[in-house]
């Protein structure tokens, strides 16, 4: 099936407005790549693959393998990046190359996989065995270029890609490219598959956002941070009025959000943001007036730590109420336990004592790890409460959370309620018998 040429730009974020192609390709997120960056000092070459899970959100945790084993369904695909650059001092040539996507396992591991480790290792050969006179280019160029055509016949889907280091990235679809009969096939309605194609080009440029950029100021879940845009006719501004409105509406999320690492978050973005519109500025000159929207940085950026130190104040106070109620807590449980400890050394019996009382102090003395138990989950529960602990963030609540993205809000509410019941009543049955 034949696709139409496509044009993509976005801007990978960088604060200083000068990447560092050195560092591309080495990462952690989602998963591990596996990398060669090898340069000397006239080129450079880059390497790189990852494995991506890009199934839906309703198996949550890392259950992938249910969706394998009882839905034939596997979310699991390999992106490759292969590319080169100049590295002669102050030289402002981009790198560029190509990016990949194979689907499935058994594709990549078929025959993909071997090609891009086999090239690999040649390529991290330069080091072992080069002679004085050659250079890294006559060393691997014309293995590059057949590693470029052998992974284009084999990948599902592929993108030329241009990235400049300013980190302002343009994506090209080749205008003749045949997809996998494996997959399903772009609808024929021309609306839904430019779609489509935004789609599948947008997460080989998250794949390559996370190789070559660190996620100093946000989650490295959110991928959408920043995205790339359709260029129409050599139309320069309104990628860019995309951009800073994405990233404007990043920072007023995590500001409305009311927790000191969100506060930093929207500050570190806000910084993105400034850096970007001066990189416009640069590029354009007068015409970045033109950007749309037009926002007020600095007046956000004194509202953010206006409203920072607001939330400080309130979970200062929040903290103060926690740590006078745990105080007060520990010491009644300390002052019943050492009373009754008091009475078993003086040998006094207590006249009339209260039952219920005997029946805590019995309980108390002949379980001790669950005592304790029950006492720290009551310091844990008033600290979730007082915002001590950021609990919604937990990756397994999240989990959860994802497991009723699917239901009504009704539904959902009720499914997690039922499920803290049920912990909770396994929880009292070990207890208390």
């Amino acid at each position: 099936m034949k696709r139409p040429l496509h044009f993509y730009r976005g801007w990978v974020p960088t604060v200083s407005g000068r990447m560092s192609y050195s560092l591309l390709g080495y990462s952690s997120h989602p998963t591990p790549s596996i990398c060669e960056n090898i340069a000397d000092s006239c080129h450079r070459y880059i390497l790189c693959y990852q494995r991506r899970q890009l199934i839906d959100a309703m198996l949550p945790f890392r259950f992938g393998w249910v969706s394998r084993f009882f839905l034939n369904l596997d979310g699991n695909f390999w992106f490759v990046c292969v590319a080169e650059s100049s590295n002669k001092v102050n030289d402002p040539a981009p790198l560029s190359g190509k990016l990949f996507i194979f689907a499935g396992r058994d594709k990549w591991r078929g025959q993909a996989e071997n090609i891009i480790r086999t090239a690999q290792d040649e390529l991290r050969g330069f080091y072992d065995g080069r002679k004085p006179e050659k250079s890294l280019k006559n060393h691997f160029s014309d293995r590059y270029h057949s590693v470029l055509e052998e992974l284009s016949k084999s990948a599902d889907f592929h993108v030329s890609f241009e990235m400049q280091r300013s980190g302002i990235t343009t994506i090209q679809c080749p205008d003749a490219m045949v997809l996998s009969d494996d997959l399903p096939h772009f609808p024929p309605q021309e609306e839904r598959r430019e779609r489509l194609t935004d789609v599948v080009c947008s997460q080989l440029f998250f794949f390559l956002k996370d190789i070559a950029h660190h996620h100093q100021h946000h989650s490295p879940y959110t991928d959408t941070l920043v995205d790339i845009y359709p260029l129409y006719d050599g139309d320069d501004l309104t990628w860019r009025g995309e951009t800073i409105r994405t990233l404007a509406r990043k920072v007023v999320q995590y500001k409305r959000h009311r927790r000191n690492e969100e506060f930093f978050s929207a500050l570190g973005i806000l910084a993105y943001a400034k850096a970007f519109l001066n990189l416009s500025s640069k590029e354009l000159g007068e015409k970045a007036r033109d950007i749309q929207p037009s926002l007020d940085l600095d007046s956000l950026a004194f509202s953010i730590k206006a409203s920072q130190s607001a939330t400080h104040s309130s979970n200062q106070e929040k903290i103060r109420r926690m740590d006078n109620l745990r105080s007060i807590l520990i010491a009644v449980v300390g002052i019943f336990i050492s009373m009754v400890g008091l009475a078993n050394l003086t040998g006094k019996k207590f006249e009339d004592p209260s039952p219920n009382l005997l029946l805590i102090a019995n309980y108390m003395i002949a379980s001790p790890f669950i005592t304790i138990s029950i006492i720290m989950s009551i310091i844990f529960l008033g600290m979730v409460f007082t915002g001590g602990i950021d609990f919604p963030n937990w990756r397994w609540v999240r989990g959860l959370t994802r497991l009723v993205q699917p239901l009504s809000r009704e539904a959902a509410v009720l499914t997690l309620f039922c499920i803290g019941l049920g912990a909770l009543i396994i929880s009292a049955k070990y207890a208390f018998g």
